[in-house]
């Protein structure tokens, strides 16, 4: 399992399908483009999964390395390098404590069962409580010095240690509360190209900063690998050019892996099939790999696939194939939007001879935007007078969070509004009388 601080510590099970495929690929392009013969397995090799959950990412990893020593006949060597390579080159970052309990106990028994490492009393797996986005010093705790100790030490492997491969399934969360110094000084970057845009929101998105992160550390080393399943969206997404722009601009080598799966849009593959998600999400999901070069290549290479159907035949294809079998696209990605997946430009010149949307209208704005359409749109006045009466009542914050499905975010706070509708005793006089008609989306009409 993986657990995401930004979606109210909400589960994930990651498929090893996914995990294994991620971790393949680093292995051999770690062989074929950066000298390391044993691949993970390579002494001094440092490897970071900053978003680790139970470790599922780091234990397939520790496992595809120690592989390759017993497969190469080198199985005699397998305790000196988990004592002098994993527990010492390989680190994981969790911001919660019951995943962070849960992946030391689960790295702890794959080494002991799986490969009979007896642990030292000094052995420890380099995996640290601590917020990845946050590089502040840590507060002193009193009560359990060790928990400042960690973040010290969590603090100068973000700082300091030459990290050559990142990996991982970060969060998900647009209403991101992950607004450090460090972050948004980072985020920057990826904003500048857009900053005059009206809605730049969707680049605050958690697993944007962690591909950001990523994007940084990776950077700061001068060479390496991240590889990512995130969020397909930016892949496309106009508002992502900049970061597109700046991940092109760093990096030698990108494969990108569309998985595709978005409910939300309804995704049908080619033929019209039926498209599904390798999670229980709705959101289209894709890995992506990066690579930097120490001697950077002249032109860039983009390389995509898709990957459509049942979650059983996209498993299927994750265990048979890695990024070396992987039948890619080249792209060539151009200004200004340099997308990340295959664009037809062949009538480009003439659409943009058309007038713009915001030519013909005097008047334009966006729709009405609630960001609870679950909680104040429906089909029928009494279902949500209902969820009024349930705001309003008399239940605690906790439960009425829970039963209605809503959570805080920056700018809205649910003790402070239902205080200011008791305060106004709107629920009583004027909420019946507010609920009206609304286009909800093209030719469907609906209350709100």
């Amino acid at each position: 399992m993986e657990f995401y601080p930004g979606k109210c510590a909400f589960t994930y099970y990651t498929p090893p399908e996914v995990v294994d495929y991620i971790v393949k690929s680093i292995h051999k392009l770690l062989k074929g483009k950066f000298g390391k013969e044993k691949g993970l397995a390579e002494e001094g090799l440092k490897l970071l999964d900053p978003a680790a959950g139970t470790l599922t990412f780091i234990i397939r990893a520790l496992g595809r390395a120690l592989l390759e020593l017993q497969d190469n006949r080198l199985g005699g060597m397998i305790p000196l390098n988990i004592k002098n390579h994993i527990l010492s080159d390989f680190y994981a970052f969790e911001i919660q404590v019951v995943p962070y309990i849960i992946g030391h106990l689960r790295v702890a028994m794959s080494l002991e069962k799986v490969w009979n490492y007896e642990f030292d009393k000094d052995d420890r797996f380099q995996f640290y409580l601590t917020n990845t986005l946050e590089m502040k010093e840590p507060e002193q705790e009193l009560l359990l010095p060790q928990l400042t100790e960690e973040g010290q030490e969590a603090r100068y492997v973000k700082e300091k240690e030459p990290i050559l491969v990142v990996l991982g399934n970060p969060p998900y969360s647009v209403s991101s509360e992950n607004k450090s110094e460090f972050i948004e000084k980072l985020m920057a970057d990826y904003k500048r190209e857009v900053k005059k845009e009206r809605n730049i929101q969707p680049l605050s998105d958690d697993y944007i900063k962690f591909i950001r992160f990523a994007h940084w550390k990776i950077s700061q080393t001068g060479k390496g690998i991240f590889g990512y399943i995130t969020n397909n969206s930016y892949l496309s997404g106009i508002i992502h050019r900049g970061m597109r722009k700046e991940l092109l601009s760093t990096f030698d080598e990108i494969y990108i892996l569309n998985l595709h799966g978005s409910s939300r849009i309804g995704e049908k593959t080619p033929e019209g099939g039926k498209d599904e998600n390798v999670f229980d999400i709705q959101q289209g999901v894709a890995i992506a790999i990066y690579v930097k070069l120490e001697k950077p290549l002249k032109e860039k290479k983009v390389c995509y696939a898709d990957v459509w159907g049942l979650r059983d035949a996209k498993y299927k294809y994750l265990r048979k194939n890695d990024v070396t079998s992987t039948d890619w696209l080249a792209l060539e990605p151009k200004e200004p939007q340099y997308f990340f997946v295959p664009k037809d430009f062949a009538l480009q010149a003439e659409y943009e001879k058309l007038w713009k949307v915001t030519d013909v209208f005097k008047e334009w704005s966006s729709g009405i935007t609630t960001h609870r359409d679950h909680f104040v749109v429906g089909f029928t006045k009494e279902e949500i007078l209902q969820r009024l009466r349930i705001f309003t009542g008399n239940l605690s914050d906790v439960v009425v969070k829970e039963r209605l499905k809503l959570k805080d975010t920056g700018s809205w706070k649910l003790p402070e509004a239902r205080q200011k509708i008791k305060e106004k005793e709107i629920e009583k006089k004027f909420i019946p009388m507010r609920i009206d008609l609304l286009m909800f989306v093209g030719f469907v009409t609906i209350l709100f």
